[in-house]
């Protein structure tokens, strides 16, 4: 049997603190132990086996006033997805009982750490 995994989010891969720019180290991992990364389109498939999520993004606490740049409403549009989407998936994955890996967790069931 082949594990499915949605890897969703920002990991940091170095612990840095600074998460990396992509998370295909991620979906490397999973593939190398002989799991199946699925495309995430945002929904949670009914034969999802595992949710790797990364790094929670904060949830934008002010709008920023009409008077602000392009970029800076460019830049809270972006926060504010990058929040719902994660926390949609969360949501899903939770109702469906779908299991809920970190980086960390992930890397116990694969064996690249140990507990």
């Amino acid at each position: 049997y082949k594990f499915s995994f949605i890897v969703h989010g920002k990991f940091d891969a170095d612990g840095d603190g600074q998460p990396e720019s992509n998370n295909s180290f991620i979906k490397d991992q999973i593939n190398r132990w002989g799991g199946i990364v699925v495309n995430d389109n945002g929904v949670v498939p009914g034969d999802l086996d595992f949710l790797v999520l990364g790094i929670a993004p904060r949830k934008p606490t002010h709008r920023p006033s009409r008077n602000a740049s392009p970029a800076m409403m460019d830049a809270y549009a972006r926060s504010q997805k990058a929040y719902e989407d994660y926390e949609s998936l969360r949501k899903q994955a939770k109702a469906a009982q779908v299991p809920i890996l970190t980086a960390n967790r992930l890397d116990v069931l694969t064996g690249q750490h140990s507990r």
